[in-house]
């Protein structure tokens, strides 16, 4: 029993480390942006997997001042408004994120706008086709 309880502990750690999803940077044209490994990710997972964790990485960068205000506006007294309004920032932190290169920014654009019946994410709607006519937010 006291090799297990000694060789347990190693192996667990080993295989966290193993079977980890690594994301890596990667130059691009002067640029460095933050590149999604997917090669360990199951084929199925692959759109939700680059969504989340382009989001995780984004998740500390501050919203333009317009942009933010307009997400206050956009704030409706639902019970759910602050799920709503935490995804919707989510999805805009990546496009205002230096780190993110511009394709990763279309594909957060191109996800949300593929469903356009969502009444929930209306209010970003707009970035979401600003950035994809002229490349930013600006």
């Amino acid at each position: 029993m006291r090799p297990i309880a000694f060789i347990l502990p190693i192996l667990l750690a080993a295989s966290s480390f193993a079977f980890s999803q690594k994301a890596t940077t990667k130059s691009n044209n002067k640029n460095t942006y933050y590149v999604v490994d997917l090669s360990k990710s199951l084929p199925a997972n692959h759109t939700h997997d680059r969504y989340a964790l382009l989001t995780i990485h984004s998740a500390d960068v501050a919203l333009p001042k317009k942009i933010s205000k307009a997400m206050d506006d956009a704030l409706t007294g639902d019970i759910y408004q602050d799920k709503y309004d935490f995804v919707r920032r989510d999805a805009l932190k990546v496009l205002v994120d230096p780190s993110i290169s511009p394709e990763d920014k279309q594909f957060i654009c191109r996800y949300h706008l593929e469903d356009r019946s969502n009444k929930n994410m209306a209010p970003i709607f707009v970035f979401l086709e600003q950035y994809l006519k002229k490349g930013s937010l600006n």
